[in-house]
């Protein structure tokens, strides 16, 4: 009798495992389509991206990333919608088209040594990792949003009401 038990409590465990198993791995594809759906922009950025401008109802996610891997991604959805240009290392990203009410682009775009960032309007900007670097200076707008990271210094040039938190090199810019 307890050897019935043992062995039905082993199946069972067994099974448990493998459906959590196989639920994370479906979880992971989804990820992965999600992320192969999404569109690299042909950018020639021989010296980098060293700033970025971002204008209204623009989203972007930054990170850092290797000299050669450096670029600007999208849905093909957003990429309709989205005007970039580089210009000696500057890069620019605005909405091209009247967009929906509420609606935001969400651009991911990966620098090595960025320098410079400025927010337009409502533009918001988040880090994924720590951005790597020495100086970094930022512009934002009273209504654009900022969450960042980063192993080096950065300074702001913010309007007078602006709170901005610091705390081992995590920085959140809030209007008041």
């Amino acid at each position: 009798m307890k050897q019935k038990f043992a062995l039905i409590t082993l199946v069972l465990i067994t099974l448990l495992h493998l459906n959590g198993s196989a639920q994370h791995t479906k979880n992971q594809s989804a990820k992965q389509t999600e992320f192969q759906m999404m569109a690299s922009l042909p950018l020639m950025a021989e010296d980098g991206i060293r700033s970025v401008t971002v204008s209204d109802n623009v989203s972007v996610i930054l990170s850092q990333s290797s000299p050669e891997r450096i670029g600007v991604r999208a849905t093909s959805d957003v990429i309709k919608k989205l005007s970039v240009a580089l210009v000696d290392g500057n890069l620019f990203l605005g909405a091209t088209k009247d967009l929906a009410p509420g609606e935001r682009l969400t651009v991911f775009v990966r620098v090595n040594e960025l320098q410079e960032l400025v927010l337009k309007g409502n533009a918001l900007v988040v880090t994924q990792g720590i951005l790597q670097g020495n100086d970094l200076h930022v512009s934002a707008a009273k209504e654009a949003k900022l969450s960042l990271k980063s192993t080096g210094k950065v300074w702001f040039d913010a309007p007078v009401n602006y709170q901005v938190e610091n705390e081992k090199g995590y920085f959140m810019v809030n209007g008041l």
